[in-house]
Order: structure tokens, then sequence, then C-alpha cells
């Protein structure tokens, strides 16, 4: 049993922010380079091992034809993470007043997940939220 209902769901598609499909590694500011990225995340040893096969696949399926080893397989078109953009950390950055508004899809953030309290704290702070609620645009 897994802890949540879509977790499946959001590891294999994925919808998290760190991971692309397959259980890749989101790369990171510092993997400036495929090599970098392969030297980083390949183990020596059983199904990670074919690491980089799994990511040139990943790439070739984004980028099609544009994706050539002369270019990385398009590599350098991925953003790379700067810092932790789960949706935790978003809402502290609310609360720090460091983030004005939020679109959020398919989810009901006010009790969808654990701390609603927290949650509904922060909802409430967003700029776009408190102008509505007082009567603003």
């Amino acid at each position: 049993m897994r802890g949540h209902a879509s977790i499946q769901g959001s590891t294999d598609i994925p919808t998290l922010y760190d991971i692309l499909p397959g259980y890749l590694s989101m790369p990171r500011k510092g993997d400036e380079t495929l090599q970098q990225y392969f030297d980083k995340y390949t183990k020596k040893t059983g199904l990670w091992a074919h690491y980089p096969e799994y990511m040139v696949s990943t790439l070739k399926a984004y980028y099609g034809k544009r994706a050539t080893a002369q270019n990385d397989f398009g590599y350098g078109w991925l953003p790379k993470l700067t810092g932790n953009h789960s949706f935790f950390e978003y809402l502290y950055d609310i609360l720090d007043g460091k983030m004005d508004g939020m679109f959020l899809m398919g989810q009901n953030p006010a009790v969808g997940a654990p701390n609603s309290r927290l949650q509904r704290k922060a909802l409430v702070e967003i700029k776009m939220a408190r102008g509505a609620r007082h009567g603003g645009g």
C-alpha cells in the first residue's frame, strides 16, 4: 500500500516536480551536461545501470528528430531544478509574502493533503484571494 491514492500516478506520469517519466531524476542546477547528469545518477549494477538509455529514450520521446547525439538529445532544453519546488514550499512562500498568486488545477488543496489548516491559512493570504474576499479584483 502506498501512502496516498494518487502516489502511483504522480510518480509514473509524473506530476511531481522532481522526477521525469520512468522515475528519472529531474536535472538540477549543476547537472549542466548530459554526461554530468549520467555520472550523478547512473548506478554500477542493476536496472539503473541502464540509466543513460532510459534518459535518452525519454529525451527522444520529448524532442523527436531534433534529439540527436550532437546536441545531447536535447538535454540542454530541459529546465534545471534550482531548489525545493514542492507544494508545501509554495505555502511557506505565500505565508512569507514571497508569492502573490497560484494556478491550481485538478486539486483542492484546502482539503486534499496533510495539514489542511496550513493550506487554508496560506491560500487566504494570496493577494488575488484577499482582493476577491475584500471586494477587490
